[in-house]
Formats: C-alpha cells, sequence, structure tokens
C-alpha cells in the first residue's frame, strides 16, 4: 500500500481520529522507477509529523510521540514481510497490512509457479 498513498495515523485527547493534538503521516514514495525501486529494495521511509496549533504539549510529551512515531513503523512497515518473495512453490506480493483487534494481518498476492516453470 506504500507505494500508492500515505498513511496517517493521529493523536487526540478526545479518543478518537480528530488530530487535535498531532497527524503523523507516512508519506508514499517518490513516483517514478527511482521511487519504485526504493520501495523495493529498501526500509527507507519519510514522514511528516505535525503538530496543531496550540496543542499544549509539554517536551516530553512531544518527545514520547517522537518515540511512538518509531514505535508505528517498526510494528505496521518494518517487522512485515519484503513486498515481494520468491519461494519454492511460487511468488508472493505483500499488498498491505491490516490492524484487526490487536492483530497485524498480511493481504498477499500469490502467483503459483507452473509446471512447466521449474515444477516437480
Amino acid at each position: 500500500m506504500d507505494l500508492c498513498c500515505s498513511t496517517k495515523f493521529t493523536v487526540s485527547r478526545k479518543g478518537d481520529k480528530s488530530a487535535d493534538l498531532v497527524l503523523i503521516t507516512k508519506k508514499n514514495k517518490d513516483p517514478g522507477c527511482m521511487g519504485l525501486m526504493v520501495a523495493l529494495c529498501t526500509p527507507a521511509d519519510t514522514y511528516n509529523l505535525d503538530f496543531a496549533p496550540g496543542h499544549g504539549l509539554t517536551p516530553t510529551q512531544k518527545a514520547a510521540i517522537v518515540g511512538e512515531m518509531i514505535h508505528l513503523d517498526f510494528l505496521f512497515f518494518e517487522a512485515e514481510q519484503p513486498l515481494c518473495k520468491n519461494e519454492e512453490s511460487g511468488c508472493s506480493m505483500l499488498l498491505c497490512t491490516c490492524y484487526c483487534m490487536g492483530c497485524l494481518c498480511p493481504c498477499k498476492l500469490f502467483f503459483p509457479k507452473s509446471e512447466g516453470e521449474g515444477g516437480k
């Protein structure tokens, strides 16, 4: 999903998605061939951290939010499987990782090898 769109995370006092404190945006990769190669071959990510006007956060709270941004990156984007994986029975491509009730569930496409392409 990183190849197509940005991912947004909100930090709110109200417990909703109003982003009244902070909006964390994982930007999609640069367009073009170079951006695609960086996305497929490296774990490099780009984030925007936007504090809402009048947020009233202390420096310690801001540092905690920066730490949480690093945690989000690891949880959703670094601890996952590679985008493309060549396996003995075929090739798989990770589309996205969905968060559901505390679990991270990978959504993949699988392309099996035909019998004529190295099958036994």
